[in-house]
Formats: C-alpha cells, structure tokens, sequence
C-alpha cells in the first residue's frame, strides 16, 4: 500500500512538473519571437507615426510653423499606444520645441535606436473636448503594444 501511495504522489508530481516546463517553454517562445520581431525592425526607426508641417495664426496675428500628426501606421507603437490621434499638435519631441525645428528636424527627432525611447508633447485637437489640453506621451521605438506607452496630462492648459 505505501508504495502504491508513493507511486501515486510521484505520478502527480511528475505531472505537475510537466505542465511547469509547457508553461516555461511557452514563455521562452514568446520571449523568443518577441526578440525576433525586435531585430527584425530597421535600425534607427521611429514610432509610425507621420508628422507634418502646417501653418497657424499666432495670438499676436502672425503666422506660425506647428506640426501635426498625419497619420498612424498600423503594428507600431504610436498606433498601438491608443494614445495619439490623427490631428494631434506635436508641441515637443524629446523637451525641445518643434516650432524651432524643420520638417527634417523633427523626423530625424522622432527615429532613433530600436526599442529606445522619445518623449511627445502633444496637444488635443479642438473636436476632442479637451482643446489646449497638453498630453506627455512617451513611447518605445519601433512596434511595441500599449503596455510601452506612457501617458500623463500637463497640470495646466496652454
């Protein structure tokens, strides 16, 4: 009887061994196809997102250079984020004021080594209820899920 019982309790523990190892074979595939994809991308790269250069009334009644997000490119990070929209005024990249920058400039802010990160000052287009409302959105470069993104609202309107 007692070693019927033993067999029984190793039976079980061999079993439960064997499902720790598919759950860690599983996670080293993930992880494996994760870093596939990683190397995958273009080095530098940037956050698919398009920007581009538009002009805009000042308050003192001059004209004024502002970029705005063109558009999302599916599978990359500004895409997944959800957090940035089509419309959306790009204030800064990375601290530094964009109305001082080129179309060029501004590009060559946005890419950068794979996986590093850029930090956007972003405010909301007026049909989002939130005009003026300044958003800080940091992502990763390259094609990674909202999980890489973070988002903070500015304390104060512009």
């Amino acid at each position: 009887r007692a070693r019927f019982e033993a067999a029984v309790r190793h039976a079980a523990a061999e079993k439960r061994l064997g499902e720790a190892l598919a759950e860690v074979t599983a996670e080293r595939d993930d992880l494996r196809t994760e870093l596939d994809r990683f190397y995958a991308l273009p080095n530098p790269c940037g956050v698919g997102m398009g920007i581009e250069k538009c002009n805009a009334l000042s308050p003192e009644g001059g004209h004024l250079q502002i970029f705005k997000v063109s558009g999302l490119f599916p599978g990359q990070s500004a895409e997944l984020s959800g957090a940035i929209r089509v419309g959306h005024e790009v204030l800064e990249i990375d601290g530094i004021a964009t109305h001082t920058m080129s179309l060029d400039e501004a590009r060559a802010k946005v890419a950068g080594k794979r996986g590093s990160l850029v930090t956007f000052k972003l405010s909301q287009p007026e049909e989002e209820g939130a005009a003026g409302r300044a958003i800080l959105v940091t992502l990763k470069r390259g094609s990674w899920g909202p999980e890489h993104c973070v988002v903070s609202t500015e304390d104060r309107d512009l």
